[in-house]
């Protein structure tokens, strides 16, 4: 083994660790603190793709392989829900935003009519 990797997890620590690092995310989501999101995104993505990976390698029994799957499942509904939640907010900011330009363009227009 590679001493840059790091051991591997038994399956359940790991999913419960990546299920465990979504919900904290969803948590830092609804608060909005990004920052915070962003510091746990790689850590997620590494998590999420050795979790890709559980049972495929056709070792695994089938009642331990039915219940990754499920726990698999449970991780694709905490993503999806974060996901929903981004975009969510990213739509509020933009309308938001959309608003901020058309007010800055109204003070213009009362500026130069004012100057006139």
């Amino acid at each position: 083994m590679s001493d840059l990797q790091p051991p591997l997890a038994p399956p359940d620590d790991l999913l419960a660790e990546l299920a465990g690092l979504l919900e904290r995310q969803v948590q830092l989501a609804q608060q909005g603190q990004y920052e915070q999101l962003a510091a746990l995104s790689a850590r997620a993505r590494e998590l999420m793709a050795r979790a890709a990976g559980l049972g495929q390698d056709g070792q695994s029994d089938p009642a331990q392989a039915a219940h990754h799957r499920r726990q698999l499942d449970r991780l694709r509904t905490l993503h999806r829900r974060l996901a929903l939640i981004l975009a969510d907010q990213q739509r509020q900011f933009v309308d938001q935003l959309g608003q901020l330009r058309r007010g800055t363009s109204a003070l213009g227009a009362y500026k130069q009519a004012g100057s006139d």
